[in-house]
């Protein structure tokens, strides 16, 4: 088996990518309320056109959530393995 990078790497990497999907739905989800608020006073296809981007955004998330949280547990499972080869 090769061995790419270090135990602390791997579990930095699970956590960041844990962090930044948050991030990233939790920014989706306030562009989403902030066009909401935005809608009632100005209305056009660009605004529906961007409304429709931002919820396929937060699908597109929400969608994958399951896998990131795989990706990021066999991280988290690789940085065990490195350590027990240490």
């Amino acid at each position: 088996m090769q061995v790419i990078g270090s135990a602390e790497e791997a579990r930095a990497l699970a956590k960041g990518l844990k962090v930044r999907t948050q991030t990233i739905a939790d920014s989706a989800k306030d562009i989403s309320t902030k066009l909401s608020a935005l809608g009632g006073s100005y209305r056009d296809s660009g605004f529906a056109e961007l409304e429709e981007i931002v919820n396929s955004v937060i699908k597109s998330i929400l969608s994958h959530k399951i896998d990131i949280i795989n990706v990021s547990n066999a991280l988290d499972h690789y940085a065990e393995v490195l350590e027990r080869r240490n």
